[in-house]
């Protein structure tokens, strides 16, 4: 892979909140920003805005199923800023709003820890 685009990625991944532009990103890694939409695109085969709402998409779906922070802190630290518009991506993106993805994967992911601390507890 491209250096340039390692580095790019780097800096999406690195704060879900920070919306970095295309301009800002171009200048980091000293290319245009016509270059750079270019080399993203060949690179990850998908554009750097589809690219980023799928990192904050997979991020919300973990910040559902492993933490007990609100829908709209959620949205917030995965770089949505309005709330309706969080819920109709995310809907959009897995079927179901964050409230009924939580209600449906947050228990079950506390009946997994659950089972494997007892496993391990019968183990010793």
């Amino acid at each position: 892979m491209d250096p340039r685009v390692e580095i790019i990625l780097e800096v999406i991944r690195k704060d879900l909140a920070q919306v970095p532009t295309a301009a800002k990103l171009s200048e980091l890694v000293n290319i245009s920003t016509s270059r750079f939409y270019e080399l993203f695109k060949a690179e990850m085969r998908t554009s750097p805005a589809r690219y980023r709402k799928t990192i904050n998409m997979e991020a919300a779906k973990v910040l559902s199923e492993t933490t007990l922070l609100s829908v709209k802190e959620i949205a917030v630290k995965t770089g949505f800023n309005d709330l309706s518009h969080f819920v109709r991506d995310f809907k959009k993106h897995y079927g179901v709003t964050p409230t009924e993805y939580r209600k449906r994967n947050y228990a079950f992911n506390l009946q997994v820890q659950s089972d494997a601390g007892a496993s391990r507890r019968i183990g010793q």
